[in-house]
């Protein structure tokens, strides 16, 4: 096993020998950190070569090519007409990035929430499960949320603040809201 570590992600190479072609097959396991939580995903590759260290330098390009795709999926453009439902909201809240652990908790906090770190913790992990699940991109989810929560003027801000009235901790209570 060879392990490398690219963009925040382990990529780890697991060649395997094909002993009906004689030819080695490279695959890898890819993993990284969401919040409190790691995600993997194992990748076979269609590709075969003549030697163990020709698979692991495949496996390892392939992998690389495969984070980078999914980092640009994370910063996809917003959806058609996005710009309406976020007119108003702090950029920071519109952008396309991924919603991080401390960038949900920055969140939570400023919009007057007090709770502790690890119903916070709770609660993310819970929201990023719920996106894995429903397959949605991280853009799709802070829009949902922004439109999920009343607005208020608050003019020490100068403009609109999103208010929180209380933290889902569940994917249930998550998916009522999103």
């Amino acid at each position: 096993m060879w392990c490398r570590s690219y963009r925040d992600h382990v990529i780890m190479a697991f060649p395997s020998f094909d002993t009906a072609t004689g030819l080695w097959a490279p695959q890898a396991n890819i993993s990284w950190v969401v919040g409190p939580l790691r995600e993997s995903k194992f990748v076979r590759f269609s590709k075969r070569v003549l030697s163990e260290e020709e698979a692991v330098d495949c496996a390892s390009r392939a992998a690389r090519t495969w984070v980078n795709k999914r980092l640009r999926s994370s910063h996809n453009a917003p959806p058609h007409g996005a710009d309406k439902l976020t007119r108003g909201v702090r950029p920071s809240v519109r952008g396309n990035s991924m919603l991080t652990f401390s960038r949900f908790k920055s969140l939570m906090l400023r919009s007057g929430l007090s709770i502790s770190e690890d119903r916070l913790q709770k609660s993310y992990a819970a929201l990023v499960e719920l996106r894995r699940r429903n397959h949605c991109s991280w853009a799709q989810i802070k829009t949902k949320m922004v439109d999920a929560q009343p607005m208020t003027a608050d003019p020490q801000v100068g403009g609109l603040k999103t208010k929180v009235e209380r933290l889902p901790l569940s994917m249930r209570a998550w998916r009522r809201i999103i």
